[in-house]
């Protein structure tokens, strides 16, 4: 019975394959089936459209493959979701042109484990290698040391010179059943040690590295005259710890200081976090120091760990030999990279550039306030709310404002619902308005057990927000819904989203604005985009004739690489004496027509962050903003550091796709150039902008209506193949 129900479902699946495999991906096919699937069959169903999911790729052959990829070409490969109907956004006066001061500086994070594990500790700056062409993609690694490990990350070294004062040995290095022991030892010595008096031994990574997070899970010698050490080391210097007796030295090159050890002769964790303008020392997870500097010692690095002698103190040669054991070292790269590509963006989870970074969609935001409340959302908030507020705006005529107190719940219900998995983000505009030091709860609701109120998961606005909120700035605040941990398990549907005040006292009143649901940016149609700079060229009537002061269009400062072939940027030096103008000669952008603007940019910022402001939280942002202009007149500018969630990355090349809605242009209108500017006197770094587009977006794949009639477009035998194996399989 079990294999005539398959056969059933099986025809309605291959149905709907004939449809996915016209229209896109294969991976949705679980999710169409199951408003199809009867009770008493869904377990069945279950079990086959799983293995469907992860067999049919493997087994359709080349002749069809073609089917999956007949699609607008897209920037990037698209994410499947589900389609679903949009509402579209309420038309809207676009509020008049006006300018507002926009500044963002940022706190970063990091985080660490007393114990090595995976992703032990994500370092704390977007800042990735600055070679924006040449930068290799370096891999994170964990090596356990383990005598039954297969394959080993580190070598021990051997040599004659004995840079350390004494003799490096591969003899020296041996693995026990858990750990690995490292010797320092004074037989032989100096006659069979190169004149040396110790003979001690290292070992290395035997990959590159940079930037990151660099850990040693290590047990010192019980010699206070014998130093253990775990390093980071390039071509010309060291970053390192340097174990003995009860203490713990660290430093780089010359530069040394030294701290307690409460833990001696056990196991203890040292921790290096390196950016390119700052070293972190982190023992046992405690924070010993953070070193600032203009120059870090550069990439390719190699992890290290040694024993050998105290150069300003005498080794007793009677009680030699002794070791050191070292359980495991890591290292986690600090910026998300593909094989043969370099460094893309910080690999932190709660950054909004996975939102501009990952996979393209196909499926447009679902708006759920744009000055009204779409139709299908209902107001439930039980504080009180202004929903149509004029005295600060981003997009349109009005906004919604609230006061931030103890009992505030503004609480937004959908009156459908939608899916776990339909929707990946929810987006929205937050200005604190005169509010300092500004926090929020975000609660998500969903439907359990037919109540559609429970809250399901959560999020707090300044985990979103880097270096957080400061006042009177519009931030753009992307939460993963995809990601947010779900608080009741089994949730299938979410239903609406509370606003709450963290604390218990009153702060002041907050404004949001542009809500609506998305799963990132939208894919473009590369066949409709109108090109203004590429390789190293102003196009198609664009110049910039209108520019201010330090502004270079053939920049030779950072180079970006196009397929085989590195060309030209433009060099913007970003302060207030500098404005970077494109004007579009040939005729105007209509926001009918194309739908945002797409730049390749990457910052370098200014070594000098005692030229920045008393109250900045981070010397290394960008105090830039970017807007458009129509009819001569800039309309509401937006910062480029609150627009990617308050850390914009530098050193590496960024692609942003930015909605025409986010720069507070309506439908229709005439857009005759785009500026960047700063409101900031000092000199704050230096943008390159390596490609200037308008785009359009692709339009969602065509809905094909399921039929079991598609025996013209797939082979019976084939058919009949897949009928077999699948039956096999279930």
């Amino acid at each position: 019975m079990k294999r005539i129900y398959s056969m059933v479902f099986l025809l309605l699946l291959l149905g709907i394959i004939n449809g996915e495999l016209q229209n896109g991906p294969l991976e949705s096919i679980g999710e169409s089936l199951k408003p199809f699937i009867p009770e008493t069959l869904k377990p069945i169903a279950n079990d086959i459209s799983e293995e469907v999911g992860d067999t049919l790729p493997k087994i359709i052959p080349e002749t069809l493959k073609p089917y999956l990829t007949n699609k607008p070409k897209p920037t990037m490969k698209p994410t499947p979701t589900p389609h679903s109907s949009s509402t579209n956004k309420p038309t809207s006066t676009p509020k008049p042109p006006q300018q507002q001061q926009q500044q963002q500086d940022s706190v970063e994070s990091s985080s660490n484990s007393e114990i090595l594990k995976e992703n032990t500790s994500i370092p704390k700056s977007t800042i990735s290698p600055t070679s924006s062409s040449n930068t290799k993609c370096y891999r994170s690694y964990r090596q356990e040391m383990k005598n039954d490990t297969e394959t080993m990350v580190f070598k021990s070294l051997d040599d004659t010179y004995g840079y350390r004062k004494c003799m490096l040995s591969e003899d020296l290095v041996k693995f026990g059943e858990d750990t690995l022991s490292l010797s320092i030892d004074h037989t032989g010595c100096p006659g069979n040690c190169n004149s040396l008096d110790y003979s001690c031994s290292q070992i290395q990574s035997t990959m590159e590295s940079s930037y990151g997070t660099y850990s040693c899970l290590i047990k010192h010698s019980n010699l206070s005259a014998v130093v253990t050490s775990c390093f980071v080391k390039n071509q010309h210097s060291e970053i390192f710890f340097r174990i003995f007796g009860s203490k713990v030295q660290y430093g780089y090159d010359k530069i040394t200081k030294t701290h307690g050890l409460p833990n001696n002769y056990e196991f203890n964790n040292y921790t290096i976090i390196l950016t390119n303008h700052s070293i972190e020392y982190i023992v046992n997870s405690q924070k010993v120091d953070e070193v600032t500097m203009n120059s870090v010692p550069k990439p390719p690095y190699h992890f290290n760990s040694a024993i050998f002698n105290d150069e300003t103190a005498r080794v007793d040669p009677n009680k030699l030999p002794v070791q050191s054991e070292v359980k495991a070292m890591s290292y986690q790269t600090s910026t998300h990279c593909k094989e043969g590509q370099g460094p893309l963006f910080d690999w932190d989870p709660k950054s909004p550039l996975w939102y501009f970074m990952s996979n393209c969609t196909y499926t447009r935001i679902q708006w759920i306030y744009n000055d009204t409340l779409s139709t299908d959302w209902t107001d439930k908030s039980l504080s009180m709310r202004q929903m149509d507020a004029e005295e600060l705006v981003k997009n349109g005529l009005t906004s919604i404002r609230f006061d931030l107190a103890g009992d505030t719940t503004i609480f937004f219900q959908s009156t459908v619902g939608w899916s776990v998995k339909q929707h990946k983000y929810l987006t929205f505009w937050f200005n604190a308005g005169d509010t300092p030091h500004c926090d929020m709860l975000i609660s998500v609701t969903g439907l359990v057990n037919g109540n559609n109120n429970t809250v399901v998961g959560s999020f707090s606005l300044n985990d979103y927000i880097g270096g957080g909120v400061r006042m009177n700035r519009w931030y753009k605040v992307i939460l993963p819904l995809h990601k947010m941990k779900l608080l009741v398990k089994d949730v299938e549907y979410l239903t609406g989203f509370v606003f709450k005040n963290i604390y218990s006292t009153y702060l002041g009143q907050v404004y949001i604005d542009d809500i609506y649901l998305s799963n990132g940016t939208n894919c473009v149609d590369e066949t409709q985009s109108i090109m203004y700079y590429q390789k190293g060229k102003l196009v198609n009537g664009a110049n910039s004739n209108y520019s201010i002061g330090s502004v270079d269009i053939q920049s030779t400062g950072e180079r970006i690489q196009v397929a085989d072939k590195q060309f030209k940027t433009i060099e913007w030096r970003v302060s207030e004496a500098n404005k970077l103008v494109i004007s579009f000669e040939n005729g105007t952008i209509n926001t009918n027509q194309h739908e945002a603007i797409r730049v390749s940019v990457l910052f370098q910022p200014s070594r000098e962050p005692s030229y920045y402001p008393e109250d900045a939280l981070s010397p290394y942002e960008p105090k830039s903003l970017l807007a458009v202009q129509i009819d001569q007149q800039p309309y509401l500018a937006i910062g480029l550091s609150e627009y990617v969630g308050g850390k914009f990355p530098n050193g590496t090349w960024l692609d942003l796709t930015i909605p025409f809605s986010d720069l507070s242009c309506g439908d229709g209108q005439e857009i005759n150039a785009i500026q960047f500017y700063s409101e900031i006197q000092q000199y704050t770094g230096v943008f390159y902008f390596g490609r200037i587009e308008a785009v359009k977006y692709a339009d969602p794949p065509k809905e094909t209506s399921f039929s079991i009639p598609f025996i013209n477009s797939i082979n019976f035998n084939l058919i009949l193949l897949l009928c077999i194996i699948l039956l096999l399989i279930s």
